[in-house]
Formats: structure tokens, C-alpha cells, sequence
């Protein structure tokens, strides 16, 4: 997968060499594992937390030691190499530090690690701050999964006021493999959840149910790349102001989907902040109910991706700004793929473009030269130029319609760009008051 345009003050990532932790060295004077009394597991009589090394490469289990707070990290943690740490029920960890990039007070998991961790619904395992710290006071970095050991597997954790402002690190950042069930991040400077591609890596969210991400500033879910989307499923909780999984970008992507990708209906929309440009040679699938949001941007089907955007009378796809007030830049379908079915699809508010721009983002469709579609009973509503923009009538005998409807478009229903002869009629370049029953199959 490639993603060939994303601004610089976007969220950036580090490898696992770039870390800014001691670049990933062993810390001057430490022991790797570090002070790890009675065999792997610290603790034992020890009349208080536990403080966790700074990079631990051995086996460790973590167990409640019945303290408010069982151990402590002071300066961040990594877990690599084949380590593979553990947390039963109960155990709370407090991260200590700021949480400013530079001084990276977070937790690491690269290499061949991993993280396990397995509370109860009664005895959660929990993440918290310092001392003290509290909703509004964000004070430590969160956990970022390097690692693609399936071992990675959460079930019943808890994460507090952990993250980055914007642009800078989710709560939980996920390059590599990770399960996560039952689980709960509240407060976020930045998203709860990242799902972050990095060179020819995937995230992989192996399972993803019952969590619930909440007073996360950002969204819920933030994304670089589009491959994890088959991730996300339904059966989720999200209590946010901004509550929506966020395609993350500050110029805009052009993206070519290297393998099929499916939109299923979540309990929060799709956001997507700037220009899409969409290239296959996959299919991309949305399911029924989906809603997409968008800022004043549009979204292009390009090359030869085949889009499936297929809802029902009940569960129709809506397509809209994100500020109800606004207006967005509207779908554009130029391709000559078979398979293209825009279907039961209710598009709104479209024109976010002056007229003088040409023909992007002046209506809520529009249908490119030599595109190949089946566009049927969708609702194409307020737009404030037109409904549906066609570059070519010429070009137009691929696209197979009927029961399209339109409601608002304030110039016209349907407008031609480029005129000729079509069935017999010769069209100008023109406004066209009709629907698209007026033009033959």
C-alpha cells in the first residue's frame, strides 16, 4: 500500500530505531530486565511499588501486589527482543513524567516482544498518570506496538489521561499485531486508539470488542492507511465530542488499495479531512447504513478501483459534511472498471466549489469520460450548483441508472460539461433542469 501525500505536521511516527528513548540502547549503567527480585516475576516482600526498568528483554510477570498503585515507570519502558511480559487481574502501573514527545515517558513494545495483559470485568488491569493527575492534565505518552507477536492480547485493561496534542501520539499507538477486548481508554489529548502503517507494515487489530474509548480529544479512532479498516467492526462504545474514526492527512492522499477493503457500519461515522483520490486495483466495499463524513473536501475514484457502495431503502450509505451546515466537494467516478455500483446512496450538501473552480466540487456526483457504473436509487440532496455533473455525454452509454431522485440543487439537477450527440440528441454545454430519467440508458 502507498499513501504518496500526507503534510509533515500530520501524526508522525517512529520506527523502533528512531525512538527518541536513548536511540534505543540499553540505558548507561542499567541491567537489561532490571531489578527483577524472585526469579522473572518483581515483587515478592517489598513493602511498596515496584519500579520497572527502562528496557526489559527477559521474561517478566506482573502480579497485584495490593497496592494502589503496584509498579511504577519512571522514564518509559521498552519490551523487545523475545521478551514476553505479563499482567494479571488487578495490577495498576503509574507512568510517571510528562508526556511531551521529547521526553517520551510511554511504553515501547518492538522486536519480537509482547505485551499480555488479562484483568477481569472485577479487577481490571489499569494505567494511570502521576500522582494526581486528571482529566484535563494528559501525563503520560500511552503504549505503542511495534511488535507483530500474536502474544500481544488485551482483555480487560484500562488506560487514564494518556496521549499527545494533536498531530503527535494516540493513547495507543498500533503498527504491529494486537487483540483487544473489554477494554477501556479514558482521556486523550489525541485519539484513544491509532491505527498507524509504516513502510510496508500493516496494523493488524486481530480482534477488536466490547472496548469503550471515551474523552478522547481527537476521536476515538485515528488512521494513516486504509488496509486496517477491515479491522473495525461493530459492537464498540464511544462517548466523544468529536466521535468518529479519523483519516488522518493535512494535504490530502492519493491512495492505491492494495487489497479489497470493506467499510462496515460502526456505531460512529467514517471523517476524512481532506481530498481523497482513490486508485485500485482492489475493490473498495460500503456497507449498508455507512456514513462518511467530509470537510470541504471531495472524494475521486480513480484508475481502476471498483467501488461497491451498496445500501438499502432502510440502511442507506450517506455521504455529507461533517458540520451540518457545511457543504462538501461530492463523489467523482472516473474509471473504466466493471463492477462500479453506487446504489441506495444519499448524498448531501454538496458544492463546497465555486462554479469558476470547473468541475470539482460543484455538484454531489460527478460521472468522469468512459466511466462504467450502475447508479441507482440514490437521493442526490442540496447541493448549491448542481446534483449530478456529467463530463462527457458522449462518453455517457457505460452508466446504467434508474430511480434516481433529487431534491434542492439549486441550478440544476443534472449538468453536461462537455455537449455532443447522445441517442440522437444533441446536448449543449449547458444546465439541464431534469432528473437523470431523461437521458436513455
Amino acid at each position: 500500500m502507498a499513501i504518496m501525500l500526507i503534510a509533515a505536521v500530520a501524526m508522525t511516527a517512529c520506527t523502533p530505531e528512531d525512538d527518541p528513548i536513548n536511540g534505543g540502547e540499553t540505558p548507561s549503567g542499567e541491567t537489561p530486565g532490571g531489578n527483577t527480585p524472585g526469579g522473572d516475576t518483581p515483587g515478592g516482600d517489598t513493602g511498596g511499588p515496584i519500579h520497572l526498568p527502562s528496557l526489559i528483554n527477559e521474561n517478566m510477570d506482573l502480579k497485584d501486589l495490593g497496592y494502589d498503585v503496584d509498579y511504577i515507570i519512571d522514564n518509559g519502558c521498552y519490551i523487545q527482543d523475545n521478551a514476553l511480559v505479563t499482567v494479571g487481574p488487578g495490577v495498576t502501573i503509574r507512568v510517571e513524567g510528562p508526556n511531551y514527545w521529547n521526553d517520551v515517558f510511554g511504553i515501547y513494545v518492538r522486536g519480537n516482544a509482547a505485551l499480555k495483559m488479562t484483568g477481569t470485568a472485577a479487577n481490571p488491569v489499569r494505567f494511570v498518570g502521576h500522582e494526581g493527575c486528571s482529566t484535563s492534565d494528559r501525563t503520560w505518552l500511552g503504549i505503542t506496538i511495534y511488535s507483530q507477536r500474536p502474544e500481544n492480547q488485551w482483555d480487560y485493561v484500562e488506560f487514564y489521561n494518556a496521549g499527545v496534542e494533536e498531530g503527535e501520539h494516540p493513547a495507543i499507538w498500533l503498527t504491529g499485531t494486537l487483540s483487544m477486548k473489554n477494554c477501556l481508554i479514558d482521556g486523550s489529548n489525541n485519539s484513544g486508539l491509532g491505527l498507524n502503517s509504516w513502510d510496508d507494515i500493516e496494523p493488524e487489530l486481530t480482534v477488536f470488542q466490547g472496548n469503550t474509548i471515551k474523552n478522547c480529544d481527537l476521536a476515538p479512532i485515528s488512521m494513516y492507511g486504509y488496509n486496517a479498516v477491515n479491522y473495525l467492526v461493530s459492537g464498540n462504545t464511544y462517548q466523544n465530542e468529536n466521535n468518529y474514526v479519523y483519516f488522518y492527512s493535512h494535504s490530502g492522499i492519493t491512495h492505491s488499495f492494495d487489497v479489497d477493503v470493506t467499510f462496515r457500519k460502526l456505531e460512529i461515522p467514517y471523517y476524512f479531512d481532506h481530498l481523497q483520490s482513490w486508485y485500485g486495483p482492489n475493490t473498495v466495499t460500503i456497507d449498508p447504513g455507512v456514513e462518511m463524513l467530509f470537510e470541504e473536501c471531495s472524494l475521486e475514484v480513480l484508475g481502476d478501483l471498483v467501488l461497491h457502495a451498496v445500501g438499502t431503502e432502510d440502511n442507506p450509505i450517506v455521504f455529507r459534511p461533517r458540520d451540518p451546515q457545511g457543504r462538501w466537494g461530492g463523489l467523482l467516478m472516473s474509471n473504466a472498471s466493471s463492477g462500479n455500483i453506487v446504489s441506495h446512496c444519499v448524498l448531501k450538501s454538496g458544492g463546497s466549489s465555486p462554479t469558476n473552480s470547473g468541475y470539482r466540487g460543484t455538484s454531489l456526483f460527478n460521472v468522469g469520460r468512459n466511466t462504467k457504473l450502475t447508479l441507482t436509487n440514490n437521493l442526490f440532496d442540496d447541493s448549491r450548483y448542481y446534483g449530478v455533473a456529467i463530463t462527457d455525454i458522449t462518453k455517457f452509454d457505460n452508466v446504467t441508472h434508474s430511480g434516481n431522485r433529487f431534491r434542492n440543487c439549486e441550478v440544476s439537477n443534472v449538468h453536461i460539461i462537455y455537449g455532443g450527440e447522445y441517442h440522437g440528441v444533441t446536448y449543449s454545454n449547458a444546465n439541464h433542469n431534469m432528473d437523470l430519467s431523461g437521458l436513455p440508458n
